[in-house]
């Protein structure tokens, strides 16, 4: 007996070591640590970074010296440095350098070889140029230019092939360009663009899909992660990124780890986030301690490599700063939680997040306020019906739009009060069927309502009253073919305000407000001569203007006019308010929930293994020993 509870013992003694073990090696990659290593021969910044058989090269970059007072971070001279780093001695020595001199280029690696793709040149012009590096012969080849010659770009490799997404071009703003260079064809070919301008090079590839970090300025949303298949060649939109993040940001996934390709950091000068496909989550880590901006980044074993860059900080009124050669070696952690943001999202899985918000909903389909509210919200699910309740959101200062969607489809919104936001009530970003009806949106600072490349929604039945500076209704950028219709305008800035938008149906409309102080004092200011429809026919007739004067047509500018102008007042409360009838998702349509059941299995398994095999070893001990006995 006493040798069996010795066995027993010595057991126990062994699981609590494996358990252990799994503990200190969890513990070891929660570190979050950063670690300075040797820094390159060459100080650089806008260069890029590749690793190829266990060695990093860095190539490319340029060199700037920035004194004085500046906007932002010029490029310096530009090189074509390159050198080769070695993990295991810490060491850097020279290598080839690439034939053409550049920085803000794009790298990646296929088969021992460093494909670097595009940038901007030392004549201040950007390129196409494809350059190759062979790891094994030590040479340069030049390879089939890209077809559209930018710079601010990344490279990813998927299935053999490079996708180059987004980028620059002279003097002209970020593109969604999608090219696609297959090495062993020297060809290029064009896949789907981005729905939204990739306004970041941060991108990474996990599991076949390329993230990227897109800038959703005009909502003042922040960034959100935009997600490329290349396989369906189609796009999604995942979570909103914690931070807007710098210009200078990068993006590396991290591989070789207990975690292996299942998280992506992104890092800029102040800030460092880690992103979880998976379960499209965020975690924060650790800042650069030596607040670096546009350096290199790329993932080794497990650790992200941040390589030269520009010393932050590098704009304000008196500048002192130059491109550096620093290394610093970082290994991220995912156990601390994000801090609480001041926004209310109704998620893509149909949640509110968060969940103490003053909204409630039964069916994931309509989502009723149960009170007041002072708080943004921002809708990132499709089929979603907000139902005010006759409550009031209600901005203060800082907060620029009451309800924000974007990239949309399918939205509703109605019986609520939007008031005192700064930018507008109601912000609509590229989104299509979005219903706006019976709803009163005043006092904002600006606009009651603003849509940005958004076509084929409804606006009908509100009250819009009192937007200060701006307009009731702004459409910009393409809002095409939307239908405005039996609202009540009045004493906004100007009424209606259009620009870069036709075909929109404008009509029953009861314009009460003063003159503009716009364009031509009319109650309704076009920035351009793009044509939308104003009545709609005879005899149910146009708008109500203020202003009329009882010779018909009502003209606003030489491509709009109003053909039937009302005599009186329309009846805005006669036109029935009638809600989409789409359907709650059904069981199968909603995400099944994450759990940690992997990560659980991961830790106990070898532990449980263990255990089972020294138990049977102790009952075939046992058993031997009673059978000798015997």
């Amino acid at each position: 007996m006493r040798k069996v509870i010795v066995l027993l013992v010595a057991i126990l003694f062994l699981f609590s070591n494996i358990v252990a073990t799994e503990t200190v090696a969890a513990n070891a990659f929660n570190q979050d640590s950063w670690v300075s290593k040797a820094p390159m021969l060459t100080s650089r910044s806008r260069l890029g970074a590749a690793v190829v058989n266990g060695e990093i090269y860095a190539i490319g970059g340029d060199q700037t010296s920035l004194y004085g007072n500046c906007i932002g971070p010029s490029i310096g001279d530009v090189v074509n440095t390159c050198e080769k780093y070695n993990p295991t001695s810490d060491t850097w020595v020279r290598s080839p350098s690439m034939p053409t001199a550049r920085c803000s280029l794009a790298v990646a690696t296929y088969n021992n070889k460093i494909y670097c793709i595009g940038g901007f040149l030392a004549n201040r012009s950007v390129t196409g140029t494809n350059e190759v590096y062979d790891s094994i012969t030590n040479t340069w080849q030049t390879k089939a230019s890209m077809p559209t010659p930018r710079m601010d770009l990344q490279a990813n490799l998927v299935n053999g092939k490079i996708y180059l997404i987004g980028g620059s071009t002279e003097y002209a703003s970020y593109l969604p360009l999608n090219e696609v260079y297959d090495p062993a064809t020297d060809t290029w070919s064009v896949k789907t663009p981005c729905p939204y301008t990739i306004s970041s090079g941060a991108s990474a590839t996990i599991n076949g899909k390329i993230y990227f970090l897109a800038i959703a300025t005009k909502l003042d949303l922040g960034a959100f992660i935009e997600i490329y298949d290349p396989a369906e060649d189609q796009w999604s939109t995942g979570a909103q990124v914690p931070t807007y993040g710098g210009i200078a940001a990068a993006a590396s996934a991290v591989s070789g780890t207990k975690k292996a390709d299942s998280e992506i950091v992104f890092l800029d000068e102040s800030s460092s986030y880690i992103y979880y496909p998976e379960n499209d989550t965020w975690a924060i880590g650790t800042p650069n301690p030596a607040n670096v901006g546009f350096p290199a980044v790329t993932a080794f074993s497990g650790k992200l490599h941040v390589i030269g860059g520009i010393k932050a900080p590098f704009e304000g009124y008196i500048v002192t700063t130059s491109s550096i050669a620093t290394q610093e070696e970082y290994t991220p952690n995912d156990a601390r939680a994000l801090a609480s943001d001041t926004k209310i999202y109704i998620k893509q899985d149909g949640s509110i997040e968060p969940s103490t918000a003053n909204i409630t909903s039964a069916d994931k389909l309509t989502y009723s306020f149960m009170s007041d509210i002072s708080q943004r919200i921002v809708i990132q699910k499709d089929n979603t019906i907000i139902n005010g309740n006759g409550y009031t959101l209600l901005g203060q200062s800082g907060l620029s739009y009451g309800i924000a969607v974007f990239q949309r489809n399918n939205i509703a919104v109605t019986n609520l009060t939007i008031t005192q936001f700064d930018v507008a009530g109601i912000g609509i970003d590229k989104s299509t069927n979005i219903f706006i009806l019976g709803n009163i949106i005043s006092n904002n600072l600006n606009n009651g309502m603003r849509l940005y490349g958004s076509s084929n929604n409804t606006i009908v039945g509100n009250t819009i009253i009192g937007n200060q500076y701006m307009s009731g209704i702004q459409l910009m950028d393409g809002s095409n073919n939307n239908t405005i219709a039996a609202n009540n305008i009045q004493s906004n800035q100007s009424g209606f305000f259009s620009s870069g938008s036709s075909g929109n149906q404008i009509y029953h409309n009861n314009f009460l407000q003063e003159h503009s102080k716009w364009i031509n004092h009319v109650e309704a200011s076009l920035l351009d001569n793009l044509s939308n429809i104003w009545d709609n026919g005879f005899p149910s007739g146009g708008n109500y203007w203020a202003d009329y004067n009882g010779i018909s047509p009502y003209v606003i500018n030489q491509n709009n006019q109003d053909n039937y102008p009302l005599i009186t007042q329309f009846n805005t409360s006669s036109v029935p308010l009638q809600l989409p009838a789409w359907k709650p998702p059904t069981a199968s349509q909603e995400p099944s929930a994450q759990t940690n059941q992997t990560q659980s299995l991961h830790i106990l398994l070898p532990a449980t293994i263990a255990i089972v095999f020294v138990v049977c070893l102790v009952l075939f001990s046992l058993f031997r020993r009673l059978k000798h006995r015997r």
